[in-house]
């Protein structure tokens, strides 16, 4: 890159970034606050099921990696930001750095900083660099329908110095992004010097296919202690404004750094911005997180109607705004409740969109909550909108009381059925096996649930996030094979003094084939193909895996579309699920075979070394992983954040295979 790119990268060293309340403008030298991705060590770690860690009975904090990290780690990394995620900063200042315009920056950020990037907010640090060869970067915003190779650099850079094309605001592709994909996987594969980097806007591109040659992250919010230590080089603003969960946004972040009054809200900050600077023009103004947040502040002087009739007219548009605007008119009740009557009125999209607003405001009347709660309801049951809205839609039932009824049991009908696939060589051959009649949970064991177990019991739980409110209703995680079996024993004990459960019946994990009744009935095997819960092939729109892109677990039960021939729900991807069954010591090759028999795989007696079987894939599995038939393993201690399990009811155990 020469010439005219050389000069817009010298022009941008010197543009301001923020403004800190003493009146000084920071540029990127000073101003740029390194980033982290969603993506942690363990999350690494555990992919595929291969972390056994010590059981200390503490939470342990997650370690993130840094967006040098991962861009080393892949030739093609997307990286995806709400509105004000920074990511338009982070671009400019990658490129800065590498095209030696950021004179003593050796930190990629603040001088000093690589000796301790900030990984958590429990001070765990480490050095941060670049270990690929310094690649000569080539920074563009897309267009509409652009192609990669309007994209492309022509020759490279220094002699054999690698080129770095980073492409900003990816989403504006739009239609033509499967043209686009094509376009750069044939790039990457006729370049071989050349890395890209793509950055996006995730409210619009999460559910967005993605060719294996990419690799997605989302960015990370800024950490409180990424903040305080900015403050700390920058003898910036350490006050309750930057340091408050809403300057999380890097763009309110350097709008808080203007001002030193008190804020604990986006609205806050940006009120104190504007009775301060009201300067809409300065560049750190510059965002459509702060032009949403403007139109809230005027619409909040207007009629209640006005502001419904622009949300009914485009809601995805206008959502944000509505947004801002509730959490405005929180101290006028009247209006509050006037504008979420509006909000709820109409039927289909409209009204269920309508109702994650209000289920998002404060200070709403408890009967208004009642119909916001059963619109979410109906909402999730009929697989309406997105998945990332139902995603959203489950945390709201989960802060509020989810009403939903989630230890319902399904009623799976004895018999013989295909077991295993050729699809992969560990659930090879199919075969048949016929397993008595049981009950099994419609969903998996929640964090409520587990918790009340917890609490009953004073079992440790190393789990950072199980008792979050918004957490309550979505799977239990972190816990071993041996503690979902003693939540079995506690939950038979209870039940049968409840009365739900006969004296005879006990609560336990599935058997490893009652467990791909469940989840296939009697659907034959498919040969090359993998089989689901649902009819036909993979669906995005039937699982939270890993094409969703979450990277997390969500409510249970948010995916109709997957649900199962018995009704059950989220038995391909959210959680890996303990069965009863054993696999061996072996990670790579089952010592329990298929087909399955009564050959002592059943003994719940087994040393703890001896691993068992998980079943289902999680969030970060692909679809060869996330089917009936694919079988996961974990030592009996081991535990995982994609590890829960679900339960199952019966009489008697007694799946016994059919002998060829």
């Amino acid at each position: 890159m020469r010439g005219p790119a050389e000069k817009l990268l010298a022009q941008l060293r010197d543009a301001p970034l923020m403004r800190l309340s003493s009146g000084r403008v920071l540029g990127h030298a000073e101003g740029f606050i390194p980033r982290l991705v969603a993506w942690t060590q363990e999350d690494k770690a555990a992919k595929g099921l291969r972390s056994l860690k010590e059981r200390t009975g503490a939470p342990e904090p997650p370690v993130h990696f840094s967006v040098l990290e991962v861009m080393q780690e892949h030739r093609c990394t997307l990286l995806l930001a709400e509105a004000g995620g920074g990511r338009t900063a982070l671009a400019r200042h990658l490129a800065l750095h590498f095209a030696g315009e950021l004179v003593g920056d050796d930190t990629f950020g603040l001088r000093g900083l690589a000796a301790g990037l900030p990984l958590n907010e429990l001070g765990d640090v480490r050095a941060d660099g670049w270990r690929c060869g310094a690649p000569w970067p080539h920074l563009i915003a897309a267009t509409t329908g652009m192609r990669i190779a309007d994209a492309l650099p022509d020759g490279g850079g220094d002699g054999d110095s690698p080129d770095l094309l980073i492409i900003d605001d990816v989403e504006t592709i739009r239609e033509g992004w499967r043209r686009f994909c094509a376009d750069l996987d044939e790039a990457l594969a006729s370049r071989g010097n050349l890395r890209i980097l793509l950055l996006g806007d995730r409210r619009t591109m999460t559910t967005w296919p993605l060719p294996p040659v990419i690799a997605r992250y989302d960015l990370l919010p800024l950490l409180a202690a990424q903040r305080r230590l900015f403050a700390a080089r920058a003898q910036a603003s350490e006050g309750a404004a930057a340091l408050s969960a809403a300057a999380s946004s890097p763009a309110l972040f350097a709008l808080a750094q203007t001002t030193d009054a008190e804020a604990s809200t986006a609205e806050d900050i940006l009120d104190g911005w504007i009775d301060r600077d009201a300067d809409v023009e300065a560049p750190w103004a510059r965002s459509r997180l702060i032009e949403e947040l403007i139109s809230a502040r005027e619409l909040a002087a207007k009629p209640i109607a006005e502001a419904a009739a622009l949300f009914h007219a485009d809601p995805l548009r206008w959502s944000p705004v509505l947004a801002s605007l509730l959490r405005r008119l929180s101290s006028r009740p009247a209006e509050l409740a006037a504008l979420i009557d509006l909000l709820l009125a109409p039927v289909g999209d409209a009204g269920y969109r309508g109702a994650m607003l209000a289920g998002r405001a404060a200070g709403v009347a408890p009967q208004q909550m009642m119909r916001v709660a059963a619109t979410l309801c109906r909402l999730v049951a009929t697989g309406a909108l997105t998945p990332l809205e139902r995603v959203e839609a489950g945390r709201i039932l989960a802060v509020h009381g989810d009403p939903r009824d989630l230890e319902a049991l399904a009623d799976v009908a004895g018999g013989a059925f295909t077991m295993g696939s050729a699809t992969h060589p560990t659930s090879n051959p199919p075969h048949s096996v016929s397993v008595p009649a049981f009950r099994i949970g419609v969903h998996p064991v929640t964090n409520a649930a587990y918790a009340a177990f917890v609490d009953a019991t004073g079992r440790p739980w190393p789990s950072c996030h199980g008792r979050l409110p918004e957490r309550v209703n979505m799977p239990a995680t972190d816990l071993t094979w041996h503690d979902a079996r003693a939540y079995c024993a506690w939950m038979t004990a209870r039940w049968r003094a409840a009365g739900r459960i006969h004296s005879s019946e006990v609560v336990r994990l599935p058997s490893e084939p009652e467990w791909e009744r469940a989840a296939r009935g009697d659907r034959p095997d498919g040969g090359d193909a993998a089989v689901y819960p649902w009819e036909g092939g993979w669906s995005d729109a039937a699982a939270n895996a890993e094409p969703l892109g979450l990277n997390d677990t969500c409510a249970v039960g948010l995916f109709p579309a997957g649900r199962s021939p018995f009704g059950c729900l989220d038995m391909a991807g959210q959680v890996w699920e303990w069965c009863t069954t054993l696999w061996g010591e072996d990670m790579t090759a089952p010592s329990f075979a298929y087909p399955y028999r009564d050959d002592g795989r059943e003994d719940a007696e087994a040393p703890d070394g001896v691993r068992r079987v998980l079943r289902g894939g999680c969030f970060s599995s692909g679809p060869a992983k996330a089917c009936v038939s694919y079988r996961g393993s974990l030592e009996a201690n081991g535990f995982w954040r994609g590890n829960g399990f679900r339960i199952v009811v019966a009489r008697q155990r007694g799946p016994q295979a059919d002998q060829p």
